[in-house]
């Protein structure tokens, strides 16, 4: 699935994932897909933060969902 990946500095960025991505795959997928690797960030979805360790599914994250990323 696929799945739109929001910030406030940068443009969307899609990323490719599967039910069973964990929260810390979809940040390493972020940080390839911006060419950097970001050590302060957090994503949101639903108003909730994203917890490194769970999976997408945990949260329910659909196809064409968007994940908002803060970074410091």
């Amino acid at each position: 699935m696929e799945i739109i990946v929001k910030s406030l500095y940068s443009s969307e960025i899609r990323v490719q994932v599967d039910s069973n991505t964990t929260i810390e795959q979809l940040m390493d997928k972020v940080d390839k897909a911006l060419g950097i690797k970001i050590t302060s960030k957090s994503l949101f979805f639903s108003g909730r933060v994203l917890d490194k360790n769970r999976k997408i599914s945990d949260y329910g994250i659909q196809n064409g969902n968007v994940v908002d990323l803060m970074m410091e």
